[in-house]
Order: C-alpha cells, then structure tokens, then sequence
C-alpha cells in the first residue's frame, strides 16, 4: 500500500486546484441553492473529471478512489455546488456494482460526458412489479439530476433501479431555504413510478453496503478539503493581522489553537487517504468507512467553528466566508449518517 500521493495524482491535484482558482469569481456569482453547471461542464468537458472513475471502454478514465479522493477534497476546499459525489463517486460505482453490463454501457458513458446522476442512499422504495414508491426528505443534486437510482425492496431482495426525474409519478422539491445553500438538496417522492432495474433481483443485498461505504469515503474527502481550507486561511489572517505591533499569529495561547487544529486536520487526512487506498485495494470498508467519516465529520466542525473564532469579529460577519463551512461541516454531519449512528456501528463491529 502506498503512504503518499504519485505524480499523476499529485498533477491531478494541482489541475484542478487551478481551475478552482481561476473560477473563483464565477463561482461566487452563482446562486444560493443553485447547482454550478457552468463549472461542472468544465470540469466534465475540460477535465473530464465526470468520468474519472468510468471504465475506458465507457469514456472515463478508469481511475480509482484515490484519485476520486483527490478530486473530491479540492472540490470541498472550494465548496464547490457540482454533482461530484452523487455522480463521479456514487453512481458511477453503483452501476458497475450492479454487474449490469446493458445498463452500464447505457449510463456510465452519459456520466462521463458531464450527465447528473442522483443517487438515493436512504431506506429502499416499496417496490410492485416495476413500480417504486418511497420519501426521502434530503438526496444531493436530486433537484438537477437526469437520472435518478433508486434502491427497491420487493419479493426478491433489495435491488437498484433507474427512474426518470421526470416522470409525472415522481415529484422533486427544493426547500426554500438549505443550511448549506452551496450543496443543493432536493426531497424526492415517487408515487407509484415505473424503474428499471439494474442487475439481478435482490442483486444489491450483496453489494449496497460497500457502495454506502464508497459514498462515506467520498464525502470525508471533501470535509478533509473544507478543514484544511478552513486551517490555511485562519493561519494566513493570524500571520498578517497585527495587533500591539506584533502578528497576532505569534501570540503563544492562538498558537496553541492553531498547532492543535493542524494535528486534527493531518490525522483526518491520514484517515482519510487510508480509506481511499484501502477501497482501491478492494478491502473490507465497513469499519473503515465509518470510522474514516465520523472523524473527518467532527474534525470539519471543530476546525470550522475554531476558524470563526480566531478570526475575530470579521469572522463572524455574513460578508465573510467563514460560516459557509461551518454549514457546510453541520449539514455534511448528517447527509448519509450521523457519527453517532457510525460509532455505534463500529462498536457492534468490534463486538462482534
């Protein structure tokens, strides 16, 4: 197993760094609640990063998680409103989980060319012949999605199916107002609408717990990108904020802070990239995967509401970007689940 990043990855980081860069300004006039579109089809178009871990045979790149990892904390740095997660790391991974070979040459090469793709992670849907029923109340990029996949409960075990967003039996609904409006959430209701499935019935009993894992991975990628964000720029304001004609970064008690953070934000990345190239290893990801999330969540909230604090007054001005992540952190604490919920999980493991 390696222990640090190679140079395609390293190359790949930086890539993407830069775009994020240059489309700062763009970005921040994009809506509250809105998806991005304009900077995910440059990121699909340009970079080709939809695709990322879409086999090449399917017009991806037939990268792993690794790289998907990388990705994903540059995006979370930026907080970034594009379908990363939902459709780069979550869908693409389930239509290859489901061995469906039809429905991967259907979906996967619509995914790479920068195609939506929302994927339910909640309770599975009631599930009649080919008709789904089922509510969840928060399902990422849902509002924006071109296809949407859809775990079903019926006699034969859990399966995966595809729904049209569209369909009059499916109902999307964006709330008026999101704790993190820079991470669009939709609630999503099917009332009796036609899926198809994918693979095998009750094929996803075998496999639905890994793509959970994969999703959890994912997402502490992008917390890892929000903490270390949150960290460099409280460090860059502590060094040129200057008070009693010193920097107020060289003061002993906020260097205290700021090195404590800094030993959160490294284990979290250790974590983390243990993670990712365990997944890319195909290792067991069940303690991992929880364990990855619930520290990455906590360390994303501590050093967002540290970074408010050591900013000072400014910090706490709406004007000022530091509670963007505070949000962000809060309502990623709860997306797939909360840390609790996985703590307990990893004690019954241990148990066990």
């Amino acid at each position: 197993m390696r222990f640090s990043l190679d140079d395609d990855q390293q190359d790949l980081r930086r890539t993407v760094r830069t775009l994020l860069e240059r489309t700062a300004d763009a970005r921040a006039a994009v809506p509250a609640g809105e998806p991005d579109r304009a900077l995910w089809d440059r990121l699909s178009g340009e970079l080709g990063l939809a695709g990322l871990a879409v086999p090449e045979k399917h017009g991806g790149a037939g990268a792993g998680m690794v790289e998907l990892a990388v990705v994903a904390e540059e995006l979370g740095a930026a907080l970034a409103a594009v379908p990363f997660l939902s459709t780069a790391v979550v869908a693409a991974s389930a239509l290859q989980l489901t061995g469906d070979d039809a429905a991967a040459a259907r979906h996967l090469p619509e995914i790479a060319k920068g195609s939506v793709v929302a994927v339910v992670l909640g309770e599975p849907a009631r599930v009649h012949g080919d008709v789904l029923s089922g509510a969840w109340p928060a399902v990422p990029d849902a509002a924006d999605a071109d296809l949407l996949l859809v775990p079903g409960a019926g006699p034969g075990g859990l399966s995966l199916y595809a729904v049209d967003p569209t369909a009059p039996a499916v109902r999307r609904t964006v709330p008026e107002a999101l704790l993190d409006p820079s991470s669009p959430l939709a609630a999503v209701e099917l009332a009796g609408a036609a899926g198809t499935r994918l693979g095998a019935a009750g094929g996803a009993a075998g496999w639905w717990d890994r793509l959970r894992a994969l999703a959890a991975v994912g997402l502490a990628a992008e917390q890892l990108g929000g903490a270390r964000h949150c960290l460099d720029t409280t460090t860059d304001y502590l060094r040129s904020r200057i008070a009693f004609g010193r920097p107020i970064g060289s003061f002993q008690a906020l260097k205290h802070r700021c090195a404590g953070l800094y030993l959160e934000v490294e284990a979290a990345r250790a974590v983390v990239y243990h993670a990712a190239w365990s997944a890319a290893a195909g290792a067991d990801l069940d303690l991992i995967a929880d364990a990855t999330a619930a520290h990455t969540s906590e360390t994303f909230r501590r050093v967002a509401g540290e970074a408010i604090q050591l900013h000072g007054g400014i910090g706490f001005t709406w004007e000022h970007e530091a509670h963007r992540y505070l949000r962000r952190a809060w309502a990623t604490r709860q997306l797939f689940d909360t840390p609790d919920t996985r703590y307990d999980r990893i004690a019954e493991g241990l148990g066990a």
